[in-house]
């Protein structure tokens, strides 16, 4: 509401010069990251409809806000090793371990039978967007100048949030007309076409 109707913004005049207009494109390698990226982020549904399964389960709801919490606190202890882990080498792979144990973990989710073991679960669930998170940023910005950093990190975003959106209605969907399994096993195998895209082109780049 304020910025709506409190903020105004100063009319300012400015020239913008001819090749500030165009735009150049961008190095296909940050389109190919950015396609693995998006290919993941359809297997990326919102974390609600594990709480949901928590809950289908039996998980007492006093444990939904402690169990949010120890997800949390997990990712933000691992998160900077993670970072200072990616920086060491080359962040690819670092993303492919993220990725390819948060396939594996949700491909065992729906299988989970006890609440001790959901709850181990969803605690490790946690790593793997420790492990990603900064991980995919760093990788984008090495093929952005700083002429089209927001250009790029503005279509990354944009990716992103539409492939969670997107991701997270067809889960919704298969988990209410087909079964939770079919839900959880199609969120991985996008995570594994992810992971199949990241592989290429680490081949790729080694056979070049």
């Amino acid at each position: 509401m304020i910025l709506l109707f409190f903020i105004r913004e100063q009319k300012r005049e400015q020239t913008i010069s001819q090749d500030k207009l165009e735009r150049p494109p961008l190095d296909p390698r940050f389109r190919k990251a950015v396609t693995a990226i998006g290919l993941f982020s359809l297997g990326n549904s919102s974390d609600a409809f594990l709480l949901l399964q928590a809950s289908a389960m039996g998980v007492e709801m006093i444990w939904i806000p402690l169990l949010w919490a120890a997800h949390h606190a997990v990712k933000a202890v691992l998160t900077a090793k993670a970072g200072a882990w990616a920086d060491a080498t080359d962040h690819r792979r670092m993303i492919l371990i993220g990725w390819s144990l948060y396939a594996v973990l949700y491909y065992i989710f729906p299988f989970t039978k006890t609440t001790t073991g959901f709850l181990t679960l969803f605690v490790v669930y946690a790593i793997p967007f420790a492990l990603t998170e900064g991980a995919e940023r760093a990788w984008i910005a090495q093929y952005l100048p700083s002429s089209k950093s927001g250009r790029g990190f503005g279509i990354y975003h944009m990716v992103n949030g539409a492939g969670v959106l997107v991701g997270t209605a067809l889960f919704g969907l298969l988990y209410q007309v087909i079964s939770p399994v079919a839900a959880f096993h199609v969120g991985a195998g996008f995570a594994v076409l992810a992971v199949m895209s990241i592989f290429m082109q680490i081949y790729n780049d080694d056979q070049g």
